[in-house]
C-alpha cells in the first residue's frame, strides 16, 4: 500500500511538472526511480538493466486517471523543451488519453505550433482520431496551424512510423535473446548449486553418522573397562570438529541455493510479464512444479505492517531446523543399527536376524 501511494505521488508530480515545463522536477522524479532500484537491490546485469528500463519507462509514460501521459500534458501546456526531453527518454508519441486524444491533438487544440512541429518530426501520427472522430488538423485553434497540417507530407510520418516499428521489433528481439541467454545461465547455475547442495548434505549426514559411531565406540570401551578411552574421546572430538566444518559448508550451499532459486523465480516473473504485456489476466503465471519453492508472499505488506513477520519467520525457521535434526537422527540411527549388525556378524552371533529387522 505504501509503495503504491509513493508511485501515485511520483506520477502526479511528473504529470504536473510536465504541464508546467518544470524540467528540474521531472529529472528529480527520474532520479528517484533510479535510486529506488538501487535501494531495492535491482541488479545491473542483463535482467537488471531490462528491469530498470521498464521501471523508468513506466514513469516516463505514467498516466493520470484519464489516461493522459506526461508527454500529453507537456504538449497541452505548450512546453516544447519538455516535449523534447520526454521523447528523448522514450515517451509514447501516440498514446491516447482522455477522449482518445493524442499529445499532437492536444497541442493542436491549444494552438502550440512549435510543439506540433516537434511531435510530427519525431513520429506523431496526425491521422489518429479522437473519440468524437476529429483529427488534430480539424481541431487546430489557429489558421497558421491549419496551414501547417495541410502542408505536412504524410509520407514523412509513414517513414518515421516504419522506422520506429523496425527499431521496436529489433529491440524486442534483442531483449528476448538476452532473456533466453540469462535463462540458460540461471538454470545451469541452479543445477550446479543444487548438485553442490546435495553433495554437502551427503557429507553432513556422513559426518553425523561418523560422530555417532565414535560415541558408540567410546561407550563400548567404557562398558568393557578398556584403558583406551582417551583415544576414543580424541576420536569423538575430531569427529565433532569435522562435523562443525561440514555444517558450515552445508549452510553456505543452502544459502546459495535459496538465493539462486529466488533469482530464477524473479527472472521467470519478469519474463512472463514481458511476454504477457497485452494479457488482461491479473497476477503472474507459474508452473505447478514451481509452487513448492514459494513459501510465503506478503501481499500488500499486511504481515509486515502487523508486526508478525519476525515471529512468523522465526517459527518457520524453528520448524525447518527441527525437521533437519530429525532427519539427521534418523540417518544416525540407521547407521547405528548397521554397525550393531556388523558387530554381531563379526562375533558369530546367532541373533543377526534380530539386527537385520
Amino acid at each position: 500500500m505504501k509503495q503504491r501511494k509513493e508511485k501515485l505521488a511520483r506520477n502526479k508530480r511528473i504529470l504536473e511538472a510536465a504541464f508546467e515545463g518544470e524540467i528540474d522536477e521531472i529529472m528529480a522524479v527520474f532520479n528517484e526511480v533510479k535510486e529506488l532500484d538501487n535501494v531495492n537491490g535491482v541488479a545491473k546485469d542483463a535482467i537488471g538493466r531490462a528491469t530498470r528500463n521498464r521501471h523508468f519507462l513506466a514513469v516516463v509514460n505514467a498516466e493520470d486517471p484519464n489516461g493522459n501521459t506526461p508527454l500529453s500534458e507537456a504538449a497541452a501546456g505548450g512546453q516544447s523543451a519538455t516535449v523534447r526531453l520526454l521523447i528523448d527518454k522514450g515517451a509514447n508519441l501516440n498514446a491516447q488519453g482522455a477522449f482518445a486524444r493524442t499529445p499532437l491533438y492536444r497541442a493542436a487544440f491549444s494552438g502550440h505550433l512549435d510543439v506540433c512541429e516537434v511531435l510530427l518530426l519525431h513520429g506523431s501520427d496526425p491521422r489518429m482520431y479522437a473519440s468524437d472522430g476529429s483529427t488534430p488538423e480539424q481541431v487546430a485553434s489557429t489558421e497558421l496551424l491549419e496551414q501547417f497540417f495541410r502542408s505536412w507530407d504524410i509520407s514523412v510520418t509513414e517513414k518515421l512510423l516504419d522506422n520506429a516499428s523496425a527499431v521496436a521489433e529489433r529491440r524486442q528481439k534483442e531483449e528476448k535473446d538476452i532473456r533466453e541467454t540469462e535463462k540458460t545461465q540461471l538454470e545451469e547455475l541452479l543445477a550446479e548449486v543444487q548438485s553442490k547442495y546435495d553433495a554437502r548434505h551427503r557429507e553432513l549426514n556422513t559426518a553425523y553418522c561418523e560422530w555417532n559411531k565414535r560415541i558408540l565406540e567410546h561407550d563400548n570401551c567404557v562398558a568393557a573397562g578398556s584403558d583406551k578411552t582417551h583415544i576414543t574421546l580424541q576420536a569423538i572430538q575430531l569427529a565433532e570438529q569435522n562435523l562443525e566444518v561440514v555444517k558450515l559448508a552445508a549452510k553456505d550451499t543452502e544459502v546459495m541455493l535459496i538465493d539462486t532459486k529466488a533469482k530464477l523465480r524473479d527472472f521467470r516473473e519478469y519474463n512472463q510479464a514481458c511476454a504477457a504485456e497485452n494479457d488482461d489476466l491479473p497476477g503472474i503465471k507459474v508452473n505447478i512444479r514451481e509452487l513448492d519453492d514459494v513459501l510465503l508472499k506478503d501481499i500488500g505488506n499486511k504481515i509486515g505492517e502487523s508486526g508478525k513477520l519476525e515471529s512468523l519467520l522465526a517459527e518457520v525457521q524453528s520448524k525447518y531446523d527441527a525437521r533437519h535434526r530429525e532427519l539427521n537422527t534418523a540417518y544416525c540411527e540407521w547407521n547405528k543399527r548397521i554397525l550393531e549388525h556388523d558387530n554381531c556378524v563379526a562375533a558369530g552371533s546367532d541373533k543377526t536376524h534380530i539386527t537385520l529387522q
